[in-house]
């Protein structure tokens, strides 16, 4: 393995862009059993359930349905105008507002007004394209807005019309004990809360696309035959399992995160060491034999927890073994603590215990608590010639 990742890392020299520094930031991640917030490029590879996955619409809705997507994703351009909701001046926008605000009345008969409306307004105007590709109503805009902010007064556009326009009037209770609320308190105000008010989508999760014929699948045919299919899936920037879990249209099964550390969390311990596996294969290769994945993984995930093969979980899997750190590192520091704690430890218990004192391990095949009667298995075991015999 170490091999296989020196030659890697070789290559990777010799790379450009973002591919010179993944590949060394990966091994770290997963080696050091790096925490999801941590991971520098976190995604998720989601299967949906049968009856979604060959349709590719279906899918984009998915997707769309779990793609973080805040207000500044579908405005243009966004406006400050010193103007009350009554009486709009801008020369360009007086007749549009004039507009929008009698049409809106009409249609909100018990929905007028309130007073102590401050005199700013903020002109926000939709891509058109954009709130057709993520399928969004501005409608549900409006409510996302309204539940964030409740005392805004907002009017907006049909989805239909020309330009899709949405104006809000800002009330003075918006702004709390602020003294003056100028034009940097409103723009500031705008750029930080209205528009990163989340309207859709599961938080962590900043993009979700569809991967088509992605993974590669083999299906058993009625007249027993194999056929390779490719199953679509949706690729996401930024992980989240424990909310995607949750999405009826998720196959909970199969779908997966890059974290190692968040899959035993949902799944258990058990499948934390088949997760670092397979992490750990993508780094190596297939052609390593799998017996040298296991035996890392199973000795990171051995106390019931995902530890790194770093100082710090080195220190957490083996608490209070003074000569085990001792061959680590900080020797007269280890020795210091060990004698000032009074501690204890057996020298036999792990190879580099035993090594630092000069002695042999007690491990491997000889030393263990296995009894077998070799007399037993010679009597019952058949050899090929004893088969051939038989028939």
């Amino acid at each position: 393995m170490s091999e296989s990742m020196t030659q890697r890392i070789l290559d990777s020299i010799h790379a450009s862009g973002a591919s010179k520094s993944n590949f060394l930031n990966r091994i770290k991640e997963v080696y050091g059993a790096k925490s999801t917030d941590s991971l520098e490029n976190g995604y998720m590879e989601v299967f949906v359930k049968p009856e979604f996955e060959d349709d590719m619409v279906a899918m984009q809705r998915i997707a769309n349905e779990i793609e973080i997507m805040n207000l500044r994703t579908f405005v243009n351009r966004a406006q400050i105008f010193f103007e009350t909701y009554e009486c709009p001046h801008h020369p360009d926008y007086k007749a549009e507002a004039e507009t929008m605000r009698k049409t809106f009345e009409y249609h909100a008969i018990n929905q007028s007004a309130p007073r102590g409306l401050l005199s700013w307004c903020v002109r926000l105007e939709l891509s058109t394209t954009t709130l057709i590709e993520k399928n969004m109503q501005v409608s549900t805009i409006y409510r996302k807005l309204m539940e964030h902010h409740p005392k805004l007064y907002i009017i907006y556009t049909d989805d239909n019309a020309e330009e899709v326009v949405i104006r809000i009037s800002l009330d003075e209770d918006v702004f709390g004990r602020v003294p003056v609320v100028d034009q940097f308190v409103v723009y500031d105000f705008m750029h930080t809360k209205l528009l990163n008010v989340v309207i859709r989508g599961v938080d962590g999760i900043m993009s979700a696309s569809v991967l088509t014929e992605f993974v590669p699948r083999t299906v058993v045919q009625p007249d027993g035959s194999m056929r390779l299919i490719r199953k679509h899936i949706i690729r996401t920037q930024g992980t989240n399992l424990t909310a995607i879990i949750n999405n009826s249209a998720v196959d909970v099964y199969n779908t997966a995160s890059n974290s190692i550390v968040k899959i035993p969390e949902l799944y258990g311990i058990h499948a934390a060491p088949m997760k670092m596996i397979q992490c750990l294969r993508e780094l190596s290769g297939t052609d390593i034999n799998i017996k040298h994945y296991t035996l890392i993984a199973d000795t990171l995930t051995a106390n019931g927890f995902v530890s790194n093969i770093e100082r710090a979980g080195f220190a957490e899997s083996n608490p209070d073994n003074a000569i085990l750190s001792i061959s680590y590192s900080h020797p007269i520091q280890t020795i210091t603590e060990a004698a000032l704690n009074n501690e204890e430890r057996a020298v036999h218990s792990n190879v580099s215990s035993a090594l630092m004192m000069g002695t042999s391990p007690n491990v491997g095949s000889n030393y263990n608590g296995v009894m077998m009667n070799e007399r037993f298995i010679s009597e019952h075991t058949k050899t090929a010639s004893d088969i051939l015999d038989d028939l």
